[in-house]
């Protein structure tokens, strides 16, 4: 450092400076990247756009001049954001299971015993065959559809269901604190339920009586979850009176 500064007497003296006061200048404050928020949003609304043709037309029948012109980009932002037409397409078929997932643990993951959500479970997928139809009806399509193994649509159709199953697994593991052995049975047995319920639906919808048919399907789960209980040594999932006979 430089050495200070000496008065006539040679005694160190203090030199003032006279320094601007930058105290009321604060830091600029980031502007949002308004690029990458609308980049974000016409993604958002090509993933819509697909899922809404899809459901209408088929995978096959869903062109890119169609879900372009209802989701107000240019062909460009598709490729740009997606790469093809069949990445576009899986990315908007995962997000279907995503939103069936979702819908059904928001529903089970509350505050309540092993019965009650087990009741809000059967209850959940009751509301997706009635609220989400089209959807559902969207991935049995697919499922027929879609033969080859090796396209994109089908392996994010495959994952997409696969996650609906391990989540309903998860859901009876964490109700009742245990893993029994053939939970991916009921699991199998509820979705099973559900496809019939979209399927008869669609068909004839004035034939259909959720409750009944989803009131059987709670008698059944309860019934083997009991089996399941006694046969591990657990105690049981109700107090005697309640449960499957409701």
């Amino acid at each position: 450092p430089a050495p200070p500064a000496l008065d006539s007497h040679g005694q160190a003296c203090t030199l003032f400076v006279d320094v601007p006061d930058r105290s009321f200048m604060s830091a600029p404050t980031p502007r949002p990247n308004l690029r990458r928020q609308q980049g974000e949003r016409s993604r958002e609304r090509l993933l819509d756009a697909a899922i809404e043709v899809i459901g209408e037309r088929g995978y096959a029948g869903a062109g890119v001049d169609e879900i372009c012109r209802r989701a107000r980009v240019v062909k460009s932002a598709l490729y740009w954001h997606f790469g093809s037409k069949e990445t576009l397409l899986g990315a908007a078929i995962e997000r279907v299971a995503i939103s069936w997932v979702d819908q059904i643990q928001n529903r089970v993951y509350r505050a309540g015993n092993p019965l009650e959500r087990v009741d809000r479970f059967v209850d959940a997928l009751k509301g997706l065959a009635r609220e989400q139809t089209s959807l559902l009806r969207l991935l049995i399509d697919l499922l027929i559809e879609q033969r080859s193994p090796g396209s994109k649509a089908r392996r994010a159709l495959v994952r997409g269901m696969d996650g609906v199953h391990a989540a309903i697994i998860k859901g009876f593991v964490d109700s009742l604190g245990a893993e029994l052995p053939e939970f991916d049975l009921i699991a199998t047995l509820a979705m099973s339920y559900l496809h019939d319920a979209v399927i008869h639906l669609t068909l004839a919808p004035e034939r259909v009586d959720l409750e009944r048919h989803f009131g059987h399907l709670r008698q059944l789960i309860l019934l083997d979850v009991e089996r399941q209980l006694r046969a591990a040594g657990l105690p049981p999932l109700a107090p005697s009176g309640d449960g499957a006979a409701r």
